[in-house]
């Protein structure tokens, strides 16, 4: 009886361990404002952390044969929780002007789920460590690095001049501003061209600041982006 009660304690100690875990890392995520905060991340830990317990100690008894079975393989339901959390995190992800949001949450959740799985099996050394990384990665990663800068892919539509003027204007505004154009489609239109841009801008470079520049201009007629 005192052996069931300390290997329950045990694992509930795990269980504890993991909510904390899940809970550190959800607390970065929910202070920059992502869909999946604490509560998630710690349900996923959870969760993961007693999947683990099960699957390591639940089958004990079929896995040493006793009353005639014939064996079981203690890694399956892990090996599920790999897979499985998967589907989770794809409800993370969602595409927003032509860029893919929640890649990082989803995959934050995934890695949550490995550090539940790494605290049920009572690798706590490791269950930890992998927390403290995820979180420092997290914070570190999300600094204003410039050589992680990656440009703003955006869709603009601007209705300018049927006019050479106008088409010079804004060739040397998309120079101007290393302004990447990655397709564009033009038609005219009672004496106006209507310009629909997908274009590579710059990080740095404020959406608002494209407006401003636009809508002073006499050769543009309507600007969208």
């Amino acid at each position: 009886m005192n052996d069931i009660i300390f290997y329950n304690l045990m694992y509930f100690l795990r269980l504890v361990v993991a909510c904390i875990c899940g809970g550190v890392i959800g607390y970065e995520r929910k202070n920059r404002g992502k869909g999946a905060g604490i509560r998630t991340h710690i349900i996923v830990a959870l969760a993961s952390a007693l999947m683990m317990i099960v699957s390591k100690y639940g089958f004990t008894d079929v896995a040493a044969g006793i009353d005639g079975a014939r064996g079981a393989d203690n890694s399956r339901i892990a090996a599920q929780v790999v897979s499985g959390v998967g589907f989770l995190g794809a409800g993370m992800i969602y595409f927003n002007r032509h860029a893919v949001k929640g890649l990082t949450t989803a995959a934050g959740i995934w890695a949550t789920s490995g550090v539940g799985l790494a605290i049920g099996s009572g690798m706590y050394i490791i269950g930890i460590s992998a927390t403290f990384l995820i979180v420092i990665c997290q914070i570190i990663l999300h600094k204003n690095l410039k050589f992680l800068h990656m440009p703003n892919e955006e869709e603009i539509s601007i209705i300018i001049e049927d006019t050479p003027e106008a088409m010079d204007f804004i060739n040397c505004f998309l120079k101007e501003y290393n302004i990447s154009v990655d397709s564009m489609k033009c038609s005219r239109n009672g004496g106006c061209l209507e310009l629909s841009l997908v274009a590579s801008v710059p990080s740095e470079f404020n959406i608002d600041g494209i407006m401003d520049v636009f809508q002073n201009n006499k050769f543009i007629k309507s600007i969208d982006i």
